[in-house]
């Protein structure tokens, strides 16, 4: 599909349900996502020094608009997430090498008064879970898929697909393995980018 031009409809029908869904964290991931793979393997001439700056100008209108709407929502703060990530570290601090085991966040979290069974962030339930070592020999499996995506040249969709839900992790359950539409989706991205025969592979 990305290689007709049916995408741009679908981009452009996905953009509006991001828009119409309200979610501030995957706003602010899309636009984390465009402005950093722009420069991904692109040569610096004239063409590419105008289209950034034309890039920066949407980009800007963009920002502009959303901040006009309201639809950042400064007032919600950050909707308690910040009170939930003061209690995560701190229970992380108890048990920061083996965690607290399997299934075990939302039991942590109101046994010291939260009223909710996650942080709003996976990695820090991973971390909750399973401790500092482990999260960082997940982290590293993350990493190098990225890095062997890049090598392989996988298409730059792929790549941002999975940046983009690597982002928005920090404010919902999105994990590599998880069950949820959105983890399934983030581990077939990294899956593919561990494809060392994309091209047959896409066939």
């Amino acid at each position: 599909m990305s290689n007709k031009g049916i995408y741009r409809l679908f981009a452009f029908i996905n953009l509006l349900a991001l828009y119409f869904s309200g979610s501030r964290a995957a706003m602010i991931s899309l636009f984390i996502v465009v402005f950093v793979f722009y420069f991904h393997k692109k040569k610096w001439n004239k063409k590419t020094l105008l289209s950034f700056v034309a890039l920066c100008i949407a980009g800007y209108l963009s920002l502009t608009f959303l901040l006009n709407t309201g639809y950042f929502r400064f007032y919600n703060g950050l909707s308690s997430r910040d009170y939930l990530w003061e209690l995560s570290f701190n229970i992380i601090k108890e048990q920061p090498i083996w965690g607290y085991g399997h299934g075990s966040v939302a039991g942590v979290l109101q046994n010291i008064g939260a009223s909710i069974s996650s942080s709003h962030n996976a990695y820090l339930d991973f971390i909750i879970t399973y401790g500092y070592p482990t999260f960082f020999l997940y982290s590293f499996v993350i990493i190098k898929a990225f890095y062997i995506g890049a090598k392989n040249n996988i298409p730059q969709y792929v790549l941002k697909s999975a940046f983009l839900l690597c982002i928005s992790a920090n404010s919902i359950s999105i994990n590599l393995g998880g069950l949820g539409i959105t983890s399934l989706l983030f581990t077939l991205f990294l899956g593919i980018c561990n494809a060392s025969n994309y091209k047959s592979f896409s066939k």
